[in-house]
């Protein structure tokens, strides 16, 4: 005996496959409006991972500056105890 297959959200067919973009042209303009929006949203995360990139690139040079303060102090001269 066949068990019927079960049926998900996917199989659900809907009517927006047959309005088509001429007919309805309130699509262009909230697919517009949407791009819009992302648009905006990721110019501000990618102003924001500029940002910690550079807060990222003047701590290595922290960084570094330290470690050459550090080694400098190592092999400079000792003097006598």
């Amino acid at each position: 005996m066949r068990s019927i297959p079960h049926r998900t959200a996917s199989d659900i067919r809907t009517r927006t496959d047959r309005a088509s973009a001429v007919a309805n042209p309130g699509h262009k303009f909230l697919t517009l409006a949407m791009l819009e929006l992302e648009s905006v949203r990721r110019g501000k995360e990618k102003q924001r991972a500029d940002e910690r990139s550079r807060d990222i690139g003047a701590r290595l040079r922290e960084i570094e500056q330290e470690e050459a303060r550090l080694l400098a102090s190592l092999e400079a001269p000792r003097g006598r105890m």
